[in-house]
């Protein structure tokens, strides 16, 4: 899965597009993630499970449009396997 998306509209529709206070200019957000089933050949049940996500975001407002105020990068792990 990949998403590649601008949070900014979302945040002016939930505080309003014609508020003086906000000052946001964009706020892009970034999510790939990779899921791999191992599935029994026969019942197709999972036997197993791993994913990883990389992703990061950044704020940019008005006053500096060109340069990001905030940046957060992240990234995950999960492993999952059948006990029984």
């Amino acid at each position: 899965m990949n998403l590649d998306t601008d949070l900014g509209d979302l945040f002016k529709q939930v505080i309003g597009d014609g508020s003086d206070e906000n000052e946001l200019e964009k706020f892009p957000l970034h999510l790939k993630t990779r899921i791999e089933f191992d599935l029994d050949p026969k019942t197709m049940k999972t036997l197993a499970a791993r994913a990883t996500s990389d992703g990061g975001f950044q704020v940019f407002i008005t006053q500096y449009p060109d340069e990001a105020i905030a940046e957060q990068k992240f990234s995950g792990g999960t492993t999952m396997s059948l006990l029984k």
